[in-house]
């Protein structure tokens, strides 16, 4: 037998093409209401993040997330150098699991939400959107796609704001 010539076979034509399974519009539309103007960057104690995390919390809503304590939004005080005294937010959102022997070993999605904000010199705002929109867009896209169709098995979201000085 002759071995087969395999660049030589013609390529058939698909008989299906299957959707993506994370619209590009979405992930845009997502990355670009946190990296608009009146997000300010998203840095620590501004009104822009706190906006951001309404944004999220709004999404895990929609998406049919359940809030944890009643709430989205987790905030606690820290003491921060260069900031004080500040209160720093998590955005929570949980898909509860069907079974009860892996319920208290829940899976963790995170994405922290903050960035530079504004340069404090230049009042250029630093809009972030590789840091960490976009992540933040996959992790709206992921939580929304677990709540809305996977097999569910003790899942949790999680969106934080820990990355500047504190990790």
């Amino acid at each position: 037998t002759r071995p087969i010539q395999w660049e030589s076979l013609p390529i058939p034509e698909s008989i299906a093409t299957l959707p993506p399974k994370y619209l590009p519009e979405q992930l845009l539309r997502h990355s670009t209401e946190l990296t608009s103007t009146d997000k300010e960057g998203r840095g620590l104690a501004s009104d822009g993040l706190h906006k951001s995390a309404l944004y999220i919390a709004d999404q895990f809503r929609g998406a049919g997330l359940r809030p944890l304590g009643g709430t989205y939004l987790h905030s606690w005080h820290e003491s921060l150098a260069g900031y004080g005294n500040i209160e720093l937010t998590n955005v929570v959102g949980m898909i509860p699991g069907v079974n009860r022997g892996v319920n208290a070993q829940p899976v963790i999605l995170g994405a922290h939400y903050d960035h530079l904000g504004i340069d404090s010199e230049t009042g250029e705002i630093h809009p972030g959107a590789d840091d960490n929109a976009s992540g933040v867009s996959v992790l709206i896209e992921v939580a929304t796609k677990l709540s809305r169709g996977l097999r569910r098995s003790g899942r949790s979201c999680l969106s934080h704001s820990l990355e500047k000085n504190l990790v």
